[in-house]
């Protein structure tokens, strides 16, 4: 693929897409599993489509790391850093810049207060299976 083709089509045109491709296929599947095996060539167009919509969805996901590690943002934590991540969240709650960046993208004080409770409550689960 192309790094044009990828540069073209944006996240949600591809993250749509996936859905159509996925719903549409589930219709062809059903209706050839009916009888209709005049359907058969639309599933194998179908499912091109879908391997190309998935070679796109991995270019953007590799070009998304990409950024993040040009812009310094680490993208791998050791079972320890994890570890000391959910412990001082249980103990501080979420870092300001961290709820400051999660209200920037929309989330509400509840969202982000379920999530604290959520780390609060499953971080010893995180530390037994990281162990």
């Amino acid at each position: 693929m192309s790094n044009n083709y990828a540069a073209a089509v944006t996240t949600s045109d591809s993250y749509e897409a996936f859905w159509d491709i996925l719903n549409r296929e589930a219709e062809l599947v059903v209706g050839i599993e009916n009888g209709n095996l005049s359907l058969a060539p639309e599933l194998i167009q179908n499912s091109r489509l879908d391997a190309d919509n998935a070679a796109n969805i991995s270019a953007l996901i590799w070009q998304a790391l990409e950024d993040l590690k040009a812009s310094g943002v680490k993208t791998y934590y050791t079972a320890e850093e994890l570890r000391e991540m959910a412990q001082n969240i249980s103990e501080n709650g979420l870092p300001q810049e961290n709820v400051d960046a999660l209200k920037e993208q929309g989330w509400t004080d509840e969202q982000i207060q379920a999530l604290e409770e959520y780390i609060v409550q499953n971080g010893t689960k995180l530390q037994k299976t990281l162990t």
